[in-house]
């Protein structure tokens, strides 16, 4: 028997479709196999940065296959390696969309690599969800692209902030490598350190992964501040600082930004003692306060299953950073299995929309809009955290301030 719809009918599907948030041509069923691409540092000088993201969504798509997919379908991971390379990491991006024919894509997990592949996932509708905090990726320079870290303007606002209410600064310094996340970090910290009567009175810029910064530090040593504000991108950067500091018998206090200080092994192999009265940026979520139960939250709990994944390959793992990479695949997954899509266009409408209402994510509350991608946006989410070396038994770190 042939059914036919009246153009009243039609119409009122349109608006029906239009209303639950994507469109009719948007609500086909998935493809028979779900096509994740991961755009991540697997070598060069980010490689073993990048070990705990590829982890963390390796995990996920394990977890996800077996309970049965994503909306009943197979996922695949497919691997793109940037190389640590802005160059290589298009070249990866056009092989992912264009030859891959990847459905989503899981990274790049660098900004200036980000930056670099927008065009490609723009001109391919490529949903992307990466941990880069550059302020310059807007939904106009990279319109499906996703960050499920706080950006660098909410740290620096957080950093200058402790420095005034903490550290009773009346005077800041900033040194910072000359990435993109750094860059976007220094320029709100030039803004909100005027709003909260402190002096900016020096400021100098390394090259990523530095051999040597000892003229940076003195002649920022010179300015006399109260307080150094810091901003490396690696682990090895964050330890050259410090040591660079103290090995010229400078006891300024410093507090730190950037996830460098989630590389722990890397920044004490340069300098033991580089976590010493050092504060950083840290999600709430991973923080802990003195009357906090130990083993309380989902975190500990992700910690659990990461280690029973990777064995031995655990103890080279952080699983904070596991956790944003986790959670990114499974927002995703929740974005499509919603649409019946992997369209990106439509995928993106509805994390704008929704993603206030994921519940399950590790690392605390999401957030966006349609002028906003980054997840993790609100000042609420970022903390001080101390002694980051030195986790709690279950894997949470000591709150600076703020319990």
């Amino acid at each position: 028997m042939k059914f036919t719809l009246g153009n009243n009918t039609l119409a009122s599907v349109a608006v029906l479709a239009a209303a639950i948030g994507f469109s009719t041509a948007a609500s086909a069923e998935l493809p028979a196999r779900i096509k994740v691409g991961q755009l991540a540092s697997i070598t060069g000088g980010n490689a073993s940065a990048n070990a705990v993201v590829i982890a963390g969504v390796r995990l996920a798509v394990n977890e996800i296959n077996k309970a049965g997919g994503i909306g009943g379908k197979p996922v695949d991971l497919i691997m793109g390696d940037d190389q640590s390379d802005p160059t290589q990491a298009v070249n990866s991006a056009r092989r992912l969309a264009e030859l891959e024919k990847v459905n989503v894509v899981m990274g790049p997990y660098t900004s200036q690599y980000t930056l670099a592949v927008a065009p490609v996932f723009n001109q391919t509708k490529t949903l992307s969800i990466s941990t880069s905090g550059s302020t310059a990726l807007t939904p106009a320079v990279s319109n499906y692209h996703f960050s499920i870290i706080p950006p660098a303007d909410v740290q620096g606002r957080a950093m200058v902030d402790y420095a005034v209410d903490v550290l009773k600064a009346k005077t800041i310094a900033y040194i910072g490598d000359n990435g993109a996340q750094a860059k976007s970090a220094f320029e709100e910290m030039k803004i909100h350190a005027p709003k909260r009567g402190v002096k900016l009175v020096a400021s100098q810029e390394f090259e990523f992964r530095a051999s040597e910064i000892t003229p940076q530090i003195l002649s920022l040593r010179r300015a006399n501040p109260d307080v150094l504000l810091m901003w490396p991108g690696v682990g090895e950067d964050m330890g050259l600082i410090v040591k660079t500091v103290r090995e010229n018998n400078w006891n300024v206090k410093i507090v730190d930004g950037g996830g460098a200080a989630l590389h722990v092994a890397a920044a004490k192999k340069v300098f033991p003692d580089t976590f010493v009265d050092l504060p950083h940026t840290i999600l709430r979520n991973w923080t802990y306060c003195p009357n906090d139960a130990v083993g309380s939250g989902q975190l500990p709990r992700f910690a659990e299953r990461l280690k029973a994944a990777e064995g031995e390959n655990y103890t080279k793992l952080n699983p904070l950073y596991a956790a944003w990479a986790y959670d990114a695949m499974y927002l995703a997954k929740a974005a499509m299995e919603a649409t019946k899509s992997v369209d990106g266009p439509t995928l993106s409408k509805w994390i704008e929309a929704n993603a206030k209402n994921f519940k399950t994510g590790v690392s605390g509350p999401l957030d966006a809009n349609a002028n906003n991608h980054f997840l993790m946006s609100g000042t609420e989410t970022i903390v001080l955290g101390i002694e980051l070396d030195k986790p709690r038994s279950d894997g949470l770190y000591k709150r600076a301030a703020g319990c």
